[in-house]
């Protein structure tokens, strides 16, 4: 047996062992004295108080509340205080800290999230329960989580793994879920009124961002509105890395959300968000020769307005959800060259943009029965995009893609000291894409159809030990590139391809967390098995293998990876004022090809942090350190190699100290400091085009009545 079929062995029983050791210690035997005395009808023993480490709670996991302990996926949450301790200053930069998750930053203006080894439109993200993904998303790192003003966010939470039953294409590799706040609550019979207001100044970059809002309302009904304003001058890389040219952008924000209670069994909730994002550079092939070097600037848009219904009908114990949305992004793509070392623009401009209109509607619920043992999570929803461009894409083109999902929980109550629960989810899909009028090519129809299961089963051993095993299938619908982006395309003519599939994952994994008194902690094994990976394949087109000099292609499903990881948390609150915290995470990928095993693309090295925070309530103060790293990564594909971000010599290692405190007036004015990268060191995260800050202090003041 080899050294990793040993690895699948072994390190499953090496991670449940101290979980299993933890859960049978003293909360275990006070649960079974405390049933023992409910039998016997003599009085109950005292009980230790709850555990001090506590979860919180979510609703992306299985789309309704849950806490994340009992979770029988490997999800984490980041709320207000997460969020406000960190201070970040655009949305990719507000997952950096959370668990599992690496933040890929070819520029300022963009990152895109690693989750197990997937990356772009392979996480689903969603806005308020709406996709933010569309069909114009290309493969790799992609800058639109940009496109979320971290002001608006309340919460977020990341789902790891396929979740593709739950919410469609695109989660293979995960989900990230943004939560925007809501109006507060006047009260019955009151009025209210809140102004808000808030500013963020950073060095590395001489960042400025602020904010204004005013909430409002009335009994049931209550409006937020606001503005954020923020301007980032070129970032400052650690060591002698120096300032990073074209690195800087602006951005205005602007929303309004309204909530209504009319009655008891319904919430209306109306919103709307506009977010632009002006000439944000990218400029990450410096060691390029003179004439070919080039900057390129992006413009990005986004408008998205919604209206949801939502409650619970109590007569048939069932929660509810429909949302009807629009959204528009536009991206305006502008480069030149660069030539000489001044860094002075000259030649033509490359101008390109694109323009996407989506309309969603989503229908979702939830119904307990059977004494609530059998619980029901259903829906329907569907997006159709509707895309102007210039180079891009055809003018006109469109896509649609609908599904309906079924996820089935059952629970054995009286199994022994514990509960056992068993889950069956199934979901079917149907995506078209569609380009009138293709140079060369004419007419592009494709469309397919398909479905992906789920499955699990999970032990609940009181709030102390939460045991489970999972398989759960992932895909991701074709998008318009690889669909209608045929013809000459500048380095090949391709040809469309009728029979092009989604890519597709299954992945098992077991996992635990187990909490006693202060101590927490968490460890998941996956081994994902991804198939019908879209590639290029030489082709024919009217007889022909080339067309204009350039090789005809087409877009075929064909390549095999496998991606396996283990994941690492651990909780720690010894005092009710002191708190440690600490996560890992390995991955390996390989693909696959007619026996041949190679690296799989962009795969992130080991990463993890871990951090010591003092925090007293009744003060109002907080104060912590955090060592975060990650190890170098030489296990490239070649198409790593080709990657300038990357390159032939890979990623170092990396390591850096932080130092954050802060001060709470009250609950709605606080004072946060940030010193990152304190030793002033040069690095940047695998896969990045932009070199990490080097020291920077950033200054964060929340005021609100």
């Amino acid at each position: 047996m080899n050294r990793a079929a040993l690895l699948r062995l072994v390190l499953p029983a090496v991670l449940l062992w101290p979980a299993a050791a933890l859960a049978a210690d003293e909360d275990v035997e006070q649960e079974v004295a405390r049933k023992l005395a409910e039998a016997l009808g003599e009085p109950v023993p005292e009980q230790e108080p709850e555990p001090v480490v506590s979860f919180g709670t979510v609703v992306s996991a299985r789309r309704f509340k849950e806490t994340v302990f009992e979770s029988v996926r490997a999800v984490d949450r980041f709320g207000p205080f997460e969020l406000g301790r960190q201070a970040a200053a655009n949305m990719p930069e507000a997952l950096r800290e959370m668990p599992g998750v690496m933040v890929q930053q070819t520029n300022r203006g963009g990152g895109a999230p690693y989750i197990r080894g997937m990356i772009g439109p392979q996480v689903l993200v969603l806005v308020d329960g709406v996709r933010l993904n569309n069909s114009t998303w290309r493969t790799g790192p992609l800058q639109y989580l940009n496109t979320v003003d971290p002001w608006t966010v309340e919460h977020l939470e990341v789902v790891r793994g396929p979740g593709s039953v739950l919410y469609g294409s695109d989660a293979l590799g995960g989900v990230v879920q943004l939560f925007t706040s809501d109006p507060p609550r006047p009260g019955a019979g009151q009025w209210m009124a809140r102004p808000a207001g808030g500013f963020r100044w950073s060095t590395a970059d001489q960042g400025l961002s602020s904010r204004i809002s005013l909430a409002a309302g009335y009994d049931n009904y209550a409006v937020v509105g606001g503005a954020s304003f923020k301007r980032f001058g070129d970032l400052r890389a650690g060591g002698e890395g120096g300032v990073q040219p074209f690195s800087g952008y602006r951005e205005w924000d602007a929303d309004v959300k309204l909530k209504l209670k009319p009655a008891s069994w319904i919430t209306i909730t109306g919103a709307h968000q506009t977010v632009r994002i002006g000439e944000a550079g990218r400029f990450d092939h410096p060691d390029e020769p003179p004439d070919s070097r080039k900057a390129t600037f992006y413009d990005n848009d986004r408008d998205l307005t919604y209206l949801t219904a939502s409650g619970r009908l109590s007569c048939i114990d069932t929660e509810y959800r429909l949302t009807l949305s629009h959204q528009q992004t536009e991206e305006v793509q502008v480069s030149r060259r660069v030539p000489g070392d001044d860094l002075r623009f000259a030649g033509l401009p490359d101008d390109r943009w694109d323009r996407v209109r989506t309309v969603g509607l989503s229908a979702s619920g939830t119904s307990r029965m059977l004494q609530r043992t059998l619980g029901l999570t259903y829906g329907l929803e569907y997006y159709r995009d509707w895309v102007d461009s210039d180079k891009n894409f055809s003018d006109e083109s469109g896509y649609d893609l609908l599904g309906v999902f079924l996820l089935l929980e059952y629970t054995l109550q009286e199994l022994g000291p514990g509960e056992l629960r068993l889950f069956v989810g199934d979901r079917f899909s149907w995506f078209a894409a569609h380009a009138p009028d293709v140079e060369q090519i004419g007419e592009v129809d494709i469309a397919n159809v398909g479905n992906v299961n789920s499955a699990g089963v999970q032990y609940l051993l009181w709030d102390a030990l939460n045991l489970r095993f999972t398989w759960s299938q992932g895909f991701r619908a074709p998008n318009l590139q690889e669909t209608t982006q045929v013809g000459d395309t500048g380095e090949f003519f391709e040809i469309p391809n009728e029979d092009l599939g989604p890519e597709r994952s299954d992945t098992l994994e077991l996992g635990v967390r187990a909490r006693w008194r202060f101590i927490g902690i968490s460890a998941a094994y996956y081994f994902s098995f991804v198939s019908d990976v879209i590639v290029r394949e030489d082709a024919v087109w009217k007889g022909a293998t080339e067309i204009d000099g350039k090789l005809v292609r087409r877009r075929v499903n064909a390549d095999e990876a496998q991606i396996q990881g283990v994941e690492l948390g651990l909780r720690l609150s010894p005092l009710r004022f002191l708190h440690v915290t600490a996560s890992g995470t390995w991955t390996e990928g390989n693909v696959i090809d007619e026996g041949h095993v190679s690296p799989a693309r962009r795969i992130p090295p080991f990463f993890g942090r871990i951090g010591l925070r003092f925090e007293e309530p009744d003060l109002g103060v907080f104060a912590g350190a955090q060592l975060a790293g990650a190890a170098a990564q030489r296990r490239l594909s070649s198409g790593d190699i080709k990657d300038s971000r990357i390159g032939t010599e890979g990623t170092d290692g990396w390591w850096t100290l932080n130092l954050r405190a802060g001060y709470a007036f009250n609950e709605r004015n606080r004072l946060v400091l940030n010193l990152e990268n304190l030793l002033d060191r040069r690095y940047k995260t695998h896969g990045s085009g932009l070199l990490a800050s080097g020291f920077n202090a950033s200054l964060l003041l929340q005021l609100g009545y």
